[in-house]
């Protein structure tokens, strides 16, 4: 009996790991995390292949990810640049005229932001947030939309399950009592295989009326945003948009909320009118099955770059692609500059992070590490254009989770943040860490388990 438990067992395992391996090879996704995949599944297959069913299953089906919108607000030709030509191939939102936007720089206008645009809608309040906590800053936000929902506007809270683990049901009670909706997205305790726990929402945006967007980096929580000015408050970047772009982001929300199986939505907003001069594209993003269009649009702005090319990010952990352009970036003149906190967060991010930037270094690329405390802000600047929005540069980011980017076009939007980012390397450390012995090698290790994080 134990030897034909033994064979049994034996042959279950060989065939689980044939089908992985096809799966593997069939899949678009970074070589370096099918190569992680790969090598966990054959040494270690009793506990990375349940992972990888779990986890590793990176693609779900495709689907038209937002309704038509109405196109009566965009310019009449492209933008100058690699990114609009590059983008008009894929289905996202076109190139949207006539918006106007305000950056927020610290947490306390964006909290300031956040709160007005709550109070003063008239008709709809829609939240997506990642991490929601109901401590000083989330349980006021809470408290906010249900005097909203009370009052009779539609109110919508959707949070990541990941994200947001720690925020117990009964802190929704109240929204949900006072005639508010609030879900999760993608629950992880559910029937198995039912969804891809690890395919997360990592996108933030308050929308109002679907008339007005605030969105960018931040969550729901007290080191992002709160009343007050705060030294010990994560750097983060936010803007206000108002305008036909809102649109846009109202049908990212409404797919979201379906995916979600959320309650029915109200129909779609008429067109929305000019209210100011910046041309901007939304890019959602997310693990669809055809396409990667954050990673191709990163990797293509970086070699079609001949001025700069600054990124901003809490998590520099690159595909080698990435890390190859911005290599021969800096090694054709390019002013390569990349910017991390000193010390983020998350420490494997830090140690994955290391070899990369050493690397590039010898390239010429600039490193700055923030010295002052957190930043979570992110942006790529790549010539006269600007990407801001939810996504780090990172394996997750890239490949796994459901972002929101703006191509930013308009000169004087992209001066704001290059003089934000400027800020923060004003008030940075100059190079890599240098690493002992036993840092290179658990750096050496978290690099090659960054694929599967």
């Amino acid at each position: 009996m134990d030897f034909l438990f033994a064979h049994v067992t034996a042959v279950i395992v060989t065939l689980g790991v044939v089908m992985a391996t096809s799966l593997l090879l069939r899949q678009r996704r970074a070589p370096q995390a099918s190569m992680a995949w790969l090598l966990s599944i054959l040494l270690l297959p009793y506990v990375a292949l349940p992972l990888f069913l779990l986890f590793g299953l990176s693609r779900t089906a495709q689907r038209k990810m937002l309704p038509e919108i109405s196109r009566s607000q965009v310019p009449s030709g492209l933008p100058p640049g690699p990114a609009a030509a590059l983008l008009s191939s894929y289905r996202v939102p076109a190139v949207s005229g006539g918006n106007r936007i305000v950056f927020h720089g610290d947490g306390t206008a964006t909290w300031d932001a956040l709160i007005e645009m709550i109070e003063g809608a008239e008709k709809s309040v829609w939240l997506a947030t990642y991490v929601m906590r109901d401590g000083p800053v989330g349980g006021e936000v809470l408290k906010a939309l249900g005097r909203r929902a009370e009052q009779g506007l539609d109110v919508r809270l959707l949070v990541d399950a990941a994200g947001s683990l720690f925020l117990p049901e009964k802190s929704l009670a109240p929204l949900r009592r006072a005639g508010g909706h609030a879900i999760r997205f993608s629950p992880i305790w559910r029937l198995p295989f039912r969804g891809r726990p690890n395919l997360r929402n990592h996108r933030k945006l308050l929308l109002c009326d679907e008339r007005q967007v605030l969105a960018g980096g931040y969550n729901i929580a007290e080191e992002y945003l709160g009343p007050g000015p705060d030294e010990a408050r994560w750097r983060e970047l936010a803007f206000r948009l108002e305008g036909p772009a809102a649109l846009d982001y109202a049908a990212m929300f409404r797919a979201d909320w379906q995916d979600a199986k959320g309650s029915p939505l109200p129909p779609p907003s008429p067109p929305l009118q000019r209210m100011g001069n910046s041309s901007v594209q939304l890019v959602p993003s997310g693990p669809y099955a055809e396409d990667q269009v954050l990673f191709d649009l990163i990797l293509s702005v970086i070699f079609a770059a001949r001025e700069r090319v600054w990124i901003t990010t809490p998590y520099f952990i690159p595909d080698e692609a990435i890390a190859r352009a911005l290599e021969l970036a800096a090694r054709r003149g390019v002013d390569v500059r990349i910017l991390v906190p000193s010390r983020s967060n998350h420490r494997i991010a830090d140690f994955a992070r290391g070899a990369y930037l050493r690397e590039l270094e010898k390239a010429n690329v600039r490193i700055y590490r923030y010295a002052d405390g957190m930043v979570h802000g992110k942006a790529v600047i790549a010539d006269d254009a600007a990407l801001v929005g939810s996504p780090n540069l990172d394996f997750r980011s890239l490949f796994l989770n459901r972002e929101a980017t703006l191509v930013l076009y308009n000169p004087d939007d992209v001066a704001i943040v290059v003089d934000w980012t400027a800020a923060l390397q004003a008030r940075s450390k100059i190079g890599p860490h240098r690493p002992g012995v036993v840092r290179e090698h658990l750096e050496g290790v978290a690099r090659l388990a960054a694929p599967l994080l």
